[in-house]
């Protein structure tokens, strides 16, 4: 192996290891799972993302994880949630809803495939940059913090 080849290993192995959640990460995604089947949806690099999952306090509380690397596409692109849905038994549409902080990956692809979208607007939180589509999107729901999603689902 190279050293380059050793320093791209070294630097995905530890961006694995950075597994850090919301303050009501746990806490929310208790109560979602409790009457709703979660699926993790992500764009990323598999080996990143499983473990950073796999570390979490969090994920025995999902059904299953897409992750694009493994799939060979991403979102917002309808193989993506074509896969996703597969995995979840194809559940009506009108029972699902994507929850995401990225306009451009997560809500316009939910809402390109027909599914609701409540984009996570970290913005304020000084943890999101400004995004923005082309055209502007329309998300049935908005929130900027996780807390706000319980009141909309249960």
């Amino acid at each position: 192996m190279s050293l380059a080849s050793d320093v791209s290993a070294r630097y995905i192995e530890e961006l694995g290891r950075e597994s850090g959640l919301l303050p009501q990460a746990e806490r929310v995604v208790e109560a979602l799972a409790q009457s709703y089947r979660l699926l993790l949806a992500t764009n990323g690099i598999a080996d990143i993302q499983r473990s950073r999952f796999a570390g979490s306090t969090i994920a025995h509380h999902f059904h299953d994880i897409v992750i694009s690397d493994e799939i060979g596409v991403a979102k917002p692109h309808a193989e993506f949630f074509d896969e996703a849905f597969a995995r979840m038994g194809t559940p009506p549409r009108s029972k699902v809803l994507m929850v995401g902080d990225s306009l451009s990956s997560d809500i316009a692809g939910g809402i390109g495939y027909g599914i609701d979208a409540c984009w996570f607007d970290l913005r304020r939180s000084g943890t999101g940059a400004l995004a923005s589509c082309d055209p502007p999107l329309e998300p049935r729901y908005r929130i900027e913090a996780l807390d706000d999603l319980l009141p909309l689902l249960t």
